[in-house]
């Protein structure tokens, strides 16, 4: 992976007004890009032109109809651009928690936007779109950045994150989810700081924890602590990239407040230290 030419951490009033939870804009990019993270959900579709995506997932060469989902915390950044021309979308977390939080239970949308994009993707998930499907997002994404009202620029948001899901690999597409796996990554990640037992966990969600664990195991190939780990660690990784925090603080804010722990387990998934990650920017 090329360096990194520097790191921003893009915050919500960068793009989104605290009138505006949901928008989009449309660009054209040459040169090189620097690596950044957001406050907030950013889906980008390419329209024309070259260049270079680059990501902790590695790097693509770009065309038309390549598209990309983050969540907030996730990082790229796209470099050697010539005319690339991309349109984003971006949106608040609040929606996913009120006017959005139905999706959860939704088969495609609930992948695209809570499991699909959560431990082992840090946070991203790629797509590729037809020439049909570019089309129809391009309208919405127009339609969007016209719409005045909450609610029809809501609308044009989910018929273009439709698209989107749609065009994920066919595997994602058809998985469903228990519905005690979507609340069990819903409370995990809503209460880092809590001290999560699987016991806990599974009281909560009123399952026994040998069955919650056995959800998990299928459902996402681990089970939920071992998913709160990878998930805490990967958080911690684009908080060391993409802001100034000591590594003492983002230690507490994932909630492993024991700095030395911390240092143990972030090793043992990247296989380096904090301080080495940070100063490589993996």
């Amino acid at each position: 992976m090329v360096e990194p030419i520097g790191f921003e951490r893009l915050s919500r009033l960068q793009v989104l007004s605290q009138q505006t939870s949901v928008d989009s804009g449309r660009f054209v990019l040459n040169g090189d890009y620097q690596y950044h993270e957001h406050e907030f959900y950013e889906v980008v579709v390419v329209l024309g032109g070259s260049g270079i995506h680059s990501s902790p997932l590695g790097e693509q060469i770009l065309s038309v109809g390549d598209a990309f989902f983050l969540r907030p915390g996730a990082w790229h950044a796209y470099l050697s651009c010539q005319q690339l021309e991309v349109f984003n979308c971006y949106f608040a977390p609040e929606l996913l928690k009120y006017e959005l939080s139905w999706t959860l239970n939704d088969q495609i949308l609930g992948h695209l936007m809570w499991t699909g994009t959560r431990a082992g993707t840090h946070g991203l998930v790629s797509a590729k779109l037809s020439t049909i499907a570019v089309q129809k997002a391009e309208a919405h994404l127009l339609a969007l950045l016209e719409a005045t009202a909450l609610s029809q620029r809501i609308a044009r948001l989910l018929l273009f994150l439709g698209l989107i899901a749609k065009a994920t690999p066919e595997t994602a597409q058809s998985k469903v989810y228990h519905p005690a796996v979507l609340r069990g990554v819903q409370m995990l990640e809503a209460n880092p700081l809590q001290p999560w037992t699987l016991t806990e966990l599974a009281e909560a969600l009123h399952v026994a924890p040998s069955y919650l664990s056995r959800l998990f195991q299928q459902h996402l190939g681990i089970p939920p602590m071992a998913y709160l780990t990878h998930w805490r660690a990967e958080r911690a990784a684009a908080l060391l990239l993409g802001t100034t925090r000591s590594i003492s603080q983002i230690a507490e804010e994932v909630g492993w407040s024991d700095a030395n722990y911390f240092s143990r387990r972030f090793k043992k998934h990247f296989g380096i230290s904090a301080s080495d990650y940070r100063a490589a920017k993996i």
